[in-house]
């Protein structure tokens, strides 16, 4: 019926969103940024979707808010929180999480910034302290040391596996 329709359309969205975050996160960003335009899109695309996924969440539960639609669930054992039903299940309180920690991982994404473009002699300091950094050469963008990148993990790849997680 509907609601075995309605069910199989929900997870089909949310396999899309799987690959489209494999692709343009994961595949396209494996040992460096990758700021092609295809990579490009891809994070866009994803973000974006993500971003109306959160939209449209957001204003079903700030409705059931207002409705009075709300249930009793309890976290660390004793601690009881009224949540809307939406959030009361905990697959869908996950997808929401993913969708919001993907909308961060796609604003915060180092190609729009590129001020994190750092000189050469800022290279090994930034790596030091977890910074990706990419080095640019003129014209000619091409990645530092590699070992200063692929053993670097800092705040984006954190938040990259939280999403891929939830």
């Amino acid at each position: 019926g509907f609601a075995k329709k309605y069910f199989v359309i929900f997870q089909l969205v949310y396999a899309v969103f799987l690959g489209l975050f494999i692709l343009g996160f994961l595949e396209y960003n494996k040992e460096e940024a990758d700021c092609s335009q295809t990579a490009i899109a891809l994070r866009m695309t994803t973000g974006s979707f993500g971003l109306l996924t959160v939209l449209i969440m957001t204003a079903i539960i700030m409705k059931q808010i207002r409705k009075g639609q709300t249930v009793k669930q309890n976290f660390f054992g004793k601690m009881r929180i009224l949540l809307p039903r939406l959030l009361g299940n905990q697959w869908n309180c996950m997808r929401y999480f993913s969708m919001m920690s993907l909308c961060v991982a796609t604003i915060f994404e180092p190609c729009w910034f590129p001020h994190l473009h750092l000189k050469d002699d800022d290279v090994e300091a930034a790596a030091e302290v977890g910074l990706r950094v990419k080095k640019t050469q003129g014209s000619n963008e091409d990645w530092g040391d590699p070992s200063l990148v692929t053993h670097t993990v800092d705040w984006y790849m954190i938040l990259l596996g939280i999403t891929g997680l939830a």
